[in-house]
């Protein structure tokens, strides 16, 4: 079992407040690596308010828990808001980002399969 913490600010932190390493991605933005398994991976995402989500098109199926924040999703051609409380689920070989965040946007990521 893997538990992590994610916290107000976006920290991630292990079970005894240990941070959990981020992995800067573009000015602004920062993955962690939160775990994985033989059928699935996540990762939390924290964006700046108003960074650059560098998104690829991945060939995982993944879905998004916005934990903080707000932001306007991109998926295909079609735009919506998100914000704390929303799920959204982006078929694999889709193109998505997020535009505009702010309020310290954070959300978890779940691929399916896991990313390689």
């Amino acid at each position: 079992m893997i538990v992590h913490h994610v916290q107000s600010d976006g920290a991630v932190v292990d079970p005894g407040g240990r941070p959990v390493g981020r992995l800067p991605i573009a000015d602004g933005a920062a993955l962690v690596d939160v775990g994985r398994t033989e059928q699935l991976s996540a990762i939390v995402d924290v964006l700046a308010d108003g960074s650059t989500d560098p998104q690829p098109v991945h060939r995982q199926d993944e879905a998004y828990v916005v934990l903080a924040g707000r932001a306007r999703a991109v998926v295909g051609d079609d735009a919506t808001e998100v914000g704390s409380g929303s799920i959204l689920i982006v078929p694999a070989g889709t193109s998505h980002r997020f535009v505009d965040p702010t309020d310290g946007f954070t959300a978890v990521a779940v691929f399916a399969p896991p990313l390689a």
